[in-house]
């Protein structure tokens, strides 16, 4: 017990240096932004609860039922809701610095993802990730236009994860979980399937295919 109060008592310092030495340490001082419906205490029990061996749900605040899934010193995913997970990997940036890359991934109801970097004292870095164009997904045929394309798909939806040993952001487009089976046939002739990001310092650059 006293041991809990005196982390609490940490997380709780604003001016007190991020430690963000491993996974759990993220988890557990994350702002309150990246995890709006589990509260610290909370994260402590999950900690506990997963350490302990226990893969049980328990309830946030709206009594939705979250855990943590996976575990590492580099990773952890934490089911944050029925359709939604955060997963937050450390990234080494230099001897001195490593960065959290937060993966948000909402199912509502095909599969997207959203990514946010931060360093320091949970410091974001801002636009880091470019937005999804039309002309990276897909390679037009004979006789087809963009335009054609356009019509069809308003935007791109896809499912992010990163390697943090080459710093290297995948998409993995999931409009197959959007349309029809019969109108994807019609798209994924010209769809590339995944799209490779280098992390270039304070923002992920598209690896041309």
């Amino acid at each position: 017990m006293i041991l809990r109060l005196l982390t609490l008592l940490v997380l709780c310092i604003p001016s007190m240096a991020l430690a963000v030495g491993n996974a759990a340490d993220a988890f557990k001082s994350a702002p309150g932004d990246i995890f709006p419906t589990i509260d610290s205490v909370l994260r402590l029990d999950m900690l506990d609860y997963y350490n302990g061996g226990y893969s049980n749900f328990v309830q946030n605040e709206f009594t939705e039922p979250v855990r943590i899934d996976s575990l590492t010193p580099d990773y952890i995913k934490v089911r944050v809701s029925d359709n939604s997970t955060v997963e937050m990997t450390m990234m080494p940036l230099s001897a001195k610095d490593t960065a959290v890359v937060v993966i948000t991934t909402l199912k509502v109801p095909a599969t997207a993802s959203f990514v946010n970097v931060y360093h320091g004292d949970w410091v974001e870095y801002r636009d880091v990730f470019p937005m999804f164009r039309l002309t990276d997904w897909f390679k037009p045929q004979d006789g087809e236009s963009m335009a054609d394309i356009e019509n069809m798909v308003p935007f791109v939806i896809a499912r992010l994860t990163i390697d943090p040993a080459t710093r290297v952001l995948t998409a993995t487009n999931t409009l197959n979980e959007y349309f029809t089976p019969e109108d994807y046939d019609k798209l994924k002739l010209t769809l590339r399937p995944t799209l490779n990001y280098q992390w270039k310092g304070k923002k992920f650059k598209l690896t041309k295919p």
